[in-house]
């Protein structure tokens, strides 16, 4: 199936380039303990506003794709790794999820999914990382919990998300406002 860019309006394109560019710097900036990131919120938007699922997932994985490259870059083993597997699952399975929205329009649900999407992130990382970094000592319901108990301090998506969906989707909504509208006599 081919994908027809021109499809999308022009406020699809606007707003994801921003977003893209926005979640590329992100991820380079000095923000432990914070450990946020937009690419979630941009998973949801992107599936639930593109004309198609394969689309609109296109941006997310631009920008995860693009930033994880130049840290492998920079430090190798660190942009791609074990469980870059689940990561790239996790914003397929937001996108689904965005999918499944899409044809709501209401703002305040753009919010509870990215609430959604943070959890989602959350339980598929760490069972990716009790999977593949844990000894397999550990391989059990003790050294699960372990990992989640551990995780608590990086679980800070869980309130960004829902910002940065209201942020992404707000650029949207104002992106829409500035299309010109076509006149008929």
């Amino acid at each position: 199936m081919a994908i027809n860019l021109k499809s999308q309006p022009a406020a699809f394109w606007i707003t994801g380039a921003i977003w893209v560019v926005i979640a590329i710097v992100w991820r380079f900036l000095p923000h432990v303990p914070w450990t946020t990131s937009p690419i979630a919120s941009l998973a949801l938007f992107g599936a639930s506003r593109g004309k198609s699922a394969s689309l609109g997932m296109m941006l997310p994985f631009a920008a995860i794709f693009a930033s994880d490259a130049i840290i492998e870059y920079l430090r190798p083993g660190f942009g791609f790794h074990a469980a870059s597997l689940a990561v790239y699952g996790s914003y397929a399975l937001i996108g689904c999820l965005g999918w499944a929205i899409r044809h709501f329009k209401a703002p305040a649900l753009s919010i509870v999914g990215g609430l959604f999407g943070a959890a989602i992130f959350f339980i598929v990382t760490n069972v990716a990382h009790w999977l593949v970094f844990t000894p397999v000592s550990m391989h059990n319901a003790a050294g699960l919990g372990k990992v989640f108990f551990d995780a608590i301090p990086f679980a800070n998506n869980l309130w960004a998300d829902p910002l940065f969906a209201a942020a992404v989707f707000g650029t949207y909504a104002l992106a829409r406002g500035r299309e010109p509208k076509l006149v008929t006599a």
